[in-house]
């Protein structure tokens, strides 16, 4: 098993690294380790998304595809909320406030990783007065996300990946590798619609298992009891 990282965009000396420059670097990486064909790609979010145009550009390179909460391109909703993160960030870079910047669009990527439920279980507790101002209880998980997001990321690797995102795009009917889909109705940023269009418009076999979870988008984190045994199934296939 390999469990590979994704390029940096420094790595290639550009602006930006595509989903497909991704595919390319790990069928090169492949070809390095003599590994003629994989027995599967396993991929996660953007890992989905490279997965994609790995099976678009390499169908000979690997056995199936198995993709959890990824599509062949991201849904404009969720393209809108990260050009806000990115704007903030650029506005961050362009006045000197960095990483109050990078926290700040950290913070608003989280509200859409989970899902309503799990914030309103969490955060309903009434607002207290602190620092003058009202606090309110979602606050204290927002801004604790953004200082250790800050500690590990930089604003340039952030904006290449959050681009990269929404340049994705691959024709499903181009994909003619076997693919096991994975969905959560809780996602928000993928919604389960564009998996069942995935699923429609592959070109190999398809299918798609949907998993019930409060974590929306993060579910592929936070579900590994659910996960476990489908995974199991679609890699043994």
């Amino acid at each position: 098993m390999l469990s590979i990282d994704r390029l940096d965009s420094g790595q290639l000396g550009v602006a930006s690294v595509s989903s497909e420059d991704q595919a390319d670097a790990l069928a090169g990486l492949l070809r390095s380790l003599g590994i003629v064909r994989a027995h599967a790609f396993v991929g996660s979010s953007y890992g989905a998304m490279v997965a994609l145009a790995f099976g678009a550009r390499y169908p000979l390179q690997v056995g199936r595809l198995v993709l959890l909460a990824g599509a062949h391109r991201p849904h404009p909703l969720s393209t809108a909320q990260r050009s806000v993160q990115r704007g903030i960030v650029r506005l961050g870079q362009a006045s000197g406030h960095v990483d109050e910047a990078l926290a700040l669009a950290r913070q608003l990527a989280i509200t859409t990783y989970r899902g309503s439920a799990e914030f309103g279980r969490r955060f309903a507790g009434a607002p207290q007065s602190r620092e003058e101002r009202f606090h309110f209880p979602v606050e204290d998980y927002l801004e604790h996300q953004g200082r250790r997001f800050v500690e590990r990321f930089d604003a340039d690797r952030f904006l290449a990946l959050s681009e990269s995102i929404d340049l994705h795009d691959v024709a499903p009917e181009q994909v003619a590798v076997p693919a096991a889909l994975i969905g959560f109705p809780s996602d928000r940023l993928v919604p389960l619609a564009d998996l069942c269009e995935l699923q429609r418009r592959l070109r190999g076999p398809a299918t798609l298992e949907v998993i019930e979870s409060p974590y929306g988008h993060d579910a592929f984190l936070k579900e590994p009891e659910q996960l476990a045994p489908l995974l199991r199934e679609a890699i043994a296939l």
